[in-house]
């Protein structure tokens, strides 16, 4: 039972630090150009580790078949967890986008919330 409920946890923290180690990737080195092949990525490395956790954690005798069994039936229990997750950090993305683009990349307009912020660090200057 503990090795399930350490799974399951473990298995919520890695999809959202995956997400979020993603969103960097792609904002850092590919100028948020989306690349979905990251998401195959983050979700075979996410099952290789709950895997291991579980099967470590269950003190499950060392027989090879066994362990693919267990990494199989953990990205099958995975993908709804990470496509729910992934729908949820793009929106989340998207509201915090300080600005808005057309549909050729130019800059529409800055966020209020953004202006708004910057204005209040201004008032808190030392300098005036």
């Amino acid at each position: 039972m503990t090795a399930l409920f350490v799974s399951a946890v473990l298995g919520v923290v890695l999809t959202v630090t995956s997400l979020y180690a993603k969103a960097a990737i792609e904002r850092r080195f590919y100028r948020r150009k989306k690349i979905p092949s990251l998401h195959a990525v983050n979700v075979l490395s996410i099952g290789a580790v709950i895997a291991s956790v579980y099967y470590s954690l269950a003190n499950m005798s060392l027989h090879g078949k066994l362990l693919f069994y267990v990494y199989f039936g953990t990205i099958e229990l995975l993908l709804p967890l990470y496509v729910l997750f992934s729908i949820w950090f793009a929106r989340y993305e998207k509201k915090e986008k300080k600005y808005t683009t057309s549909a050729d990349k130019k800059v529409l307009y800055i966020k209020q919330k953004y202006l708004a912020h910057r204005r209040q660090e201004h008032y808190h200057s030392k300098t005036s």
